[in-house]
Parts: C-alpha cells; sequence; structure tokens
C-alpha cells in the first residue's frame, strides 16, 4: 500500500507537470499571462517536491523514535528494518507531496496579487519563484514548534486512551515512544495548515500594491 501511494503521487505530480508544459507550450506561449502561468506551475510543483522530501525526512525522524507506530497505527508490512524504512519513505514522499502542492498553490496565488497592477514594477515588484518558495520555512517552523508540546500532550494525557490498548502488548516505554510519534504527526498536519495560512498572508501583504 505505501508503494502504491507513493506510485499515485507521483503519477499526479507527473500529470500536472505535462499539463503545465502543455499550456505553456501551446496557449500563447510569449505573452505577460504565459510569464504569470510558468511563475505558478513552477512554484507549486517545486513545492510538492519540497513537501515530499520533507515527508521522507519526517516519517524516517519518527521511524527512529518508533518503528511500531509505523506497524500498528499505519499497519506497514515489513520483515525488517530496511523494508519498514522503504515502505516509511514511500508512506512519507505520498502523504507529505499532496500538502506541498496545495501550500505552493496558496503562496503562488498570494505572490500574483496586483502583477497586473500600475504600480508592481515601482512600488511592488513581482516576486521570484525562489523568493515564494522561502516562505515555506513558516509552516516547516510551525510544525516543529508544535511538535514537542503536543507529542508530551499525547504522552502525558493520552486522550484517546492508547495506552490502555498497546502498553500490555509493547510496554511502557516502547508505547511512549508510538504516542510521542504519533503526537508529533499531528504537530505536522495542524502546523502545516496554520503555517501554510500564516504564510500566504505574509506573501499577500507583501505583494499588495502600495499606492
Amino acid at each position: 500500500m505505501p508503494s502504491f501511494l507513493a506510485l499515485r503521487a507521483i503519477a499526479v505530480f507527473a500529470v500536472l507537470a505535462i499539463l503545465s508544459w502543455l499550456d505553456l507550450r501551446w496557449r500563447m506561449p510569449n505573452t505577460p499571462s504565459a510569464a504569470s502561468r510558468r511563475f505558478v506551475y513552477r512554484v507549486v510543483l517545486l513545492s510538492g517536491l519540497l513537501g515530499g522530501c520533507y515527508g521522507v525526512v519526517m516519517d524516517q525522524i519518527t521511524c527512529t523514535i518508533s518503528e511500531d507506530y509505523f506497524r500498528v497505527f499505519k499497519e506497514i508490512p515489513g520483515d525488517g528494518t530496511a523494508e519498514l524504512r522503504r515502505s516509511v519513505a514511500s508512506l512519507g514522499f505520498a502523504a507529505g507531496m499532496i500538502p506541498g502542492l496545495l501550500a505552493g498553490l496558496g503562496l503562488a496565488a498570494a505572490a500574483t496579487i496586483g502583477t497586473s497592477s500600475p504600480h508592481v514594477t515601482e512600488s511592488s515588484p513581482r516576486m521570484t519563484e525562489g523568493q515564494t518558495l522561502k516562505f515555506l520555512v513558516i509552516p516547516v517552523c510551525a510544525m516543529l514548534f508544535l511538535a514537542i508540546p503536543i507529542a508530551w500532550f499525547q504522552i502525558q494525557w493520552d486522550p484517546t486512551h492508547q495506552r490502555e490498548v498497546f502498553q500490555t502488548s509493547f510496554g511502557t516505554s516502547r508505547t511512549s515512544r508510538m504516542l510521542a510519534v504519533w503526537g508529533i504527526h499531528q504537530a505536522a498536519y495542524f502546523g502545516g495548515v496554520l503555517g501554510t495560512l500564516i504564510a500566504v498572508g505574509v506573501v499577500s501583504r507583501r505583494r499588495a500594491p502600495r499606492h
């Protein structure tokens, strides 16, 4: 299943890349609107790739903390650590790419606000792809900021009573690590959404034409 998810994510990315290329190749390729579309496509696709890579790294780190989390909560089979890590990497790429694409879409939309204004060149120049993608650091920081308190909350309070279910089979230490990883992944979801909204807001304010 994780490998299938990764292949599906790659297929989605490939389709988007091909459609973007076809649009730029055949629909008014030498107009100002084409330049704007090129900017949006690049930001969205690069953000998707970065999101996929972030998902791989995060899941490898959390797999180091608790392999049990992925075997139990994600139901990932694997006879050994190497096989498990390959499956976890596939899952992480698929899980990270889609939010990355959505974040890129939001940033690209915010970065193009007011680009048709006559004041753009003088007071609010167009942002480059690199300048726009730098704002992805905001959701990453939000994830990291929330990771420790949410993991601590899961371990200490266990609101869904998972410790009662798993402690007999896995012991106190392994169960606590499972709950910690669960908290880290919740922080990734909440922090990713919150940080993306903040990043979009910041970019929008920077891009708003100043008269």
